[in-house]
């Protein structure tokens, strides 16, 4: 299952002084369906009280939709988009990684596992603001409440690489579990706002409306199944290189 916002004020909001995404470095995914080509806000952290801090975007384009990234400074906030745009009713997992420790940084936006080309649409002056102490999902921006489906949700205090962004884009099930290196939070949101790890929970605002789970048109999804005869051999050299990596297999003794 996943989550069915409606654009109104449904949202999914940790309030309980989550200070772990109060760092620079920043990396933020999602498994998103987006219903209308609106400027909208998707993943947002918060100061206490619920000013705005950071956040990834939806910006309405022709009848389709570009994905966005917004962070707060002290006198203007930075803002970029991607120069492609993406169907309406269609699953994408969208990936922003950013360090807003200086202005001339740009954040880096995958969409499917793919580097965007991006537009600096605002640019950012003076220092970025700090305390970050909520995260909420599909409102909470300056932007308006998100329209869509939502699932696997996660957060990194670290820059992801290119390798961890195509991971998550690759519709593999539960990929963030596979990053566990500087995760803050993963909201897996595919049976209940209660199904995460790293012990955070959220409050349901407005009641966002349980949907079926999202499926990703990826090499690792056809015909009904993530590991077809075609796709498994691949599969399984990304988790073992995955599991090669963190220590959990020997060289030369791999069995996935």
């Amino acid at each position: 299952m996943a989550f069915d916002f409606d654009g109104g004020a449904a949202s999914l909001r940790d309030v309980t002084g989550y200070t772990v995404f109060d760092t620079n470095t920043l990396s933020f995914s999602c498994m998103v369906d987006v219903d209308t080509s609106t400027d909208m806000d998707l993943l947002n952290t918060l100061a206490s009280g619920g000013p705005f801090r950071c956040g990834v975007q939806t910006r309405a384009s022709g009848g389709l939709v570009k994905f966005g990234w917004e962070c707060s400074f002290d006198t203007t906030n930075g803002v970029w988009s991607t120069d492609n745009t993406f169907a309406l009713n269609t699953t994408h997992v969208v990936v922003v990684t950013y360090d807003k420790s200086s202005v001339a940084n740009n954040p880096v936006i995958y969409v499917n596992g793919v580097a965007e080309a991006i537009t600096e649409d605002i640019t950012p002056v003076g220092t970025a603001d700090g305390s970050n102490s909520a995260f909420q999902i599909c409102n909470g921006g300056p932007l308006a409440p998100f329209n869509g489906t939502v699932q696997e949700v996660a957060g990194w205090t670290r820059i992801l690489t290119a390798a961890e962004a195509a991971l998550l884009g690759s519709g593999l099930p539960m990929a963030p579990d596979y990053i566990m290196n500087g995760i803050g939070a993963h909201w897996r949101l595919i049976r209940s706002k209660l199904d995460h790890i790293q012990g955070r929970t959220f409050s349901d605002i407005g009641s966002p409306v349980v949907a079926s789970h999202l499926r990703v048109a990826s090499a690792y999804y056809q015909n009904g199944s993530y590991f077809t005869t075609a796709t498994a051999a691949k599969v399984k050299r990304m988790l073992r290189g995955v599991a090669r990596k963190r220590g959990w297999l020997s060289v030369g003794r791999e069995r996935v």
